[in-house]
């Protein structure tokens, strides 16, 4: 068993829609501020939850692309 398979189905989707934001940055990695915008974007809890702790979804995806705009390539 590889260690994608202990993962959900929608986090395995997370992790690759991570790399490819990475690979679109030229990152040669995948970094958690490149994970934490995969899941803002998908239809599971993880926006749910930030959203109900307060969290403006936007203003959050702004800052983790602003901070991904840092990272060395």
């Amino acid at each position: 068993m590889s260690g994608q398979e202990k993962f959900t189905e929608a986090m395995q989707a997370a992790l690759r829609q991570a790399q490819a934001a990475a690979l679109r940055r030229e990152h040669n990695e995948i970094h958690p501020e490149h994970l934490l915008l995969a899941l803002l974007s998908s239809e599971g809890v993880v926006p749910d939850l930030l959203q109900t702790a307060g969290c403006t979804i936007p203003a959050l995806q702004g800052r983790l692309e602003a901070l991904l705009e840092g990272k060395p390539r």
